[in-house]
């Protein structure tokens, strides 16, 4: 999933991501690589422990999809 945060998107971290979709850091992150989950974002600089962020907008879209029974045959 490849889209841009909106002037009225807002950014979450990891904490607030996992809370909001019931999953753990690794299924995140599998999904992640996987190309299943929205990209995350680095806060500051290139360093490894800059804190990342996701847009709650792409988020929310990701959550609703899966919620969606109606969303192509896809599992769920």
């Amino acid at each position: 999933m490849t889209t841009t945060a909106t002037a009225q998107d807002s950014l979450i971290r990891l904490p607030e991501v996992l809370k909001r979709t019931g999953l753990s850091r690794a299924s995140v992150y599998r999904l992640m690589d996987a190309g299943d989950f929205p990209a995350k974002r680095k806060l500051m600089g290139t360093a490894r422990s800059s804190p990342i962020c996701f847009s709650a907008n792409e988020v929310q879209a990701w959550i609703n999809k899966r919620m969606n029974p109606a969303n192509e045959g896809e599992e769920q």
